[in-house]
Order: C-alpha cells, then structure tokens, then sequence
C-alpha cells in the first residue's frame, strides 16, 4: 500500500504534467485571425435624370392628332441631356454628363399612343477626364447603337434598348438602357426659347387654348419636350 505521503507526491505530478500539457497545446493552436469584413463588389449599374426634346421628323407635318388613324412607319429623334450620370462597372466607372440622341421607327404612331423601334447612342466626357460610349465613337466607329423597343401611352414612354457600351476603353457587353419618361406635346420647336406659342397640347385630349376641357384636338403634334430618368445595367 502507497503511504499518503507518497500518493501527494504523484497527485502533484500528475497535476503539473496536466498544467504543462495544456500550456504546450495552448502555445502550439493556430491563433485564430479576426474575420475580415466581406468585401461588396461593385455594383453594375449606371443613373441619371435627362431632359430634352424629341421631333416628328416623318410625317413631315408630325404624328396624327387625337382621334385620328395611326401612322405605320412615323418617324422621330430625340436629343437629350444627363447633367449627370454615375457609372460604376466591375471594370472601371465613369461620373460626369451624357448626351443622349435616339431615332425611332414606328409600328404605330398618333396622339393617345405610340410603339415601335428604337436605336439610342449615348456618350459622355467626366471633369476627370473618364469617357462613356454607346455607339459609334472615334476609337470605334463601328460600335453598333443600343437597339430596342418603345411604348408610349399617352404622355407616358417606356423605352428598354441593348447592346454593348464602352467605358474609359473597357467594352462592356450585354448593356441595358432603360428610361421613363414623360413627352409633353408642343406648338414649335422646344429647343428655341424665343418661340412664344409654346402651348401644351394633350397628347390624350384637350383644345389647343385649354388643355383641361374634354375637347379632341385633331392638330397634328410635331414636337415634344421629354423629362424622366434612366439606368444602365451592364
């Protein structure tokens, strides 16, 4: 039998091998590194508010009035600014002002409704020097038009158009153009100031002189100023 004396001793050793072991271990465990916050990627998608004008240029007196028939081929251009536009793609981004012009082909086209084709370009030149290109540009002449479709009901326009944009010398493919936007009729030519009979016309109903009563007006509609916003979705 083991004296009391004897059994204290091996309890304490047994006790400092334990602490000892357990000092080793600790000293050789893998320290734990402090997790990283996830890195967000960056976002492919571009904004801005435009403003501009849009001009029936086929017919040459503009798109039948109210009540009228639809015209089949009726054309239009639209010239457009972005005071502002922030682009930001995985590749690179761009901020500054854009300038949008587009030409439409309709399937339809008169005063309460319109659709058809549409091909946009759009480019831009930032304070910092960053370059934005949809279409044909002087690196690339070739680059084709963002191609696509319109509806408008009313004043109200949708137009969604693809194809591939080029920023700051990336090509950047599968690019989206969606804008909304509201085309207010006019007399003349919105882009000129000086014109005083700048009187809206329904694009829905309404007399040439008030807009609110209920009367059709059958005058054709040449002009039309455009205000709404887009994105762009790479």
């Amino acid at each position: 039998m083991l004296s009391n004396r004897t059994k204290r001793i091996r309890t304490r050793s047994t006790t400092t091998a334990l602490v000892a072991s357990a000092v080793l271990l600790g000293a050789a465990a893998p320290v734990q590194a402090q997790e990283e916050p996830p890195i967000i990627p960056p976002s492919n998608v571009g904004t801005g508010v435009l403003n501009g004008t849009v001009e029936f240029t086929s017919p040459s007196e503009g798109i039948p009035g109210a009540l009228e028939t639809c015209v089949e081929g009726a054309t239009a251009r639209v010239e457009a600014t972005a005071p502002v536009v922030v682009l930001n793609t995985v590749l690179t981004g761009f901020v500054g002002p854009v300038q949008i012009t587009a030409d439409s082909v309709a399937t339809c086209e008169k005063a309460e409704q319109g659709a058809g084709s549409i091909a946009v370009e759009a480019h831009g030149v930032g304070p910092t020097g960053s370059q934005l290109d949809c279409g044909p540009f002087a690196d690339d002449p070739l680059q084709p038009k963002l191609t696509g479709e319109y509806v408008r009901v009313g004043n109200a326009v949708t137009v969604q158009a693809s194809g591939s944009c080029t920023v700051n010398k990336f090509a950047i493919s599968n690019v989206t153009f969606i804008s909304v936007v509201s085309a207010v009729a006019t007399r003349d030519d919105p882009s000129t100031p000086e014109v005083d009979n700048w009187e809206t016309l329904d694009l829905q109903a309404g007399a040439p002189d008030d807009p609110t009563t209920p009367e059709d007006d059958p005058t054709p509609i040449k002009y039309a100023r455009l205000d709404g916003t887009f994105a762009v979705t790479p």
